[in-house]
């Protein structure tokens, strides 16, 4: 939670301050064995259980996902833009799909409107304007890396929204947009990394891969959530 202003020692700090005698969860009751191997690459005494099967781990396309997928399958993502695409995309294959986040489905209406443009048709080039203005916002603002990122992202996902179909009007867009969005259960479940924390499912699969290549610091830390989700398929989507 750096991002938000947590300190990142500060665990350790409250450790050290009451001499805490530390009893560290090494065990994981979760995974396969395949996927703990890659997890230790990251954390290395994450242990498997006793009887931990060896699982699945594959590599496999977009198209291959649109046929594979099915409800109760999780697809997660570094970064909210590929699963909106992936959601659209679901849907249009007659599959039943919903992004994870009431939340972010609001703030991305939020987005839209607050870009100035006269008709759906002069969207795009209104909302490079409205990003420009922001970003610079933030600049002089002196915020936070993560506030800079979390702008693009939202862009991003407003983006991969508007090109996935012909829109008649701006509150059709919102409308569809903000119905992507869920946090309640049922068919395949699409979500960010961060919000993947603690959740689980039988078939994991992710988005975009190379977008956790990145091993400092937190994003260490999604890397290994993403890692550590599934409970037998763990599945890595390229776009070709």
């Amino acid at each position: 939670m750096a991002f938000a202003g947590a300190g990142l020692n500060s665990f350790a700090d409250a450790r050290d301050a009451v001499r805490a005698t530390e009893l560290p969860l090494s065990i994981c009751y979760r995974c396969p064995t395949s996927h703990l191997d890659l997890a230790r690459q990251l954390v290395p005494h994450i242990e498997p259980r006793g009887d931990a099967p060896a699982g699945e781990v594959r590599d496999l396309t977009m198209q291959e996902l649109l046929t594979a997928a099915l409800p109760g399958d999780m697809i997660i993502c570094r970064n909210t833009a590929p699963l909106i695409d992936a959601c659209l995309q679901l849907i249009r294959v007659g599959k039943p799909a919903r992004v994870r986040g009431r939340d972010i489905g609001k703030a991305l209406a939020a987005t839209i409107r607050a870009v100035n443009c006269g008709s759906v048709g002069n969207f795009l080039p209104a909302l490079e304007v409205y990003e420009a203005e922001q970003r610079e916002r933030l600049y002089r603002m002196h915020a936070p890396h993560g506030h800079l990122a979390a702008l693009a992202d939202r862009v991003a996902g407003v983006i991969a929204a508007y090109e996935s179909a012909a829109w008649h009007s701006l509150e059709h867009f919102i409308t569809t947009i903000t119905g992507l969005f869920s946090d309640t259960n049922g068919g395949i479940t699409l979500s960010t990394v961060h919000r993947a924390k603690g959740l689980e499912a039988e078939r994991v699969f992710i988005l975009a891969p190379e977008l956790l290549e990145s091993c400092e610091g937190q994003e260490r830390n999604v890397k290994y959530v993403a890692l550590t989700r599934a409970k037998h398929l763990l599945g890595f989507v390229h776009n070709s």
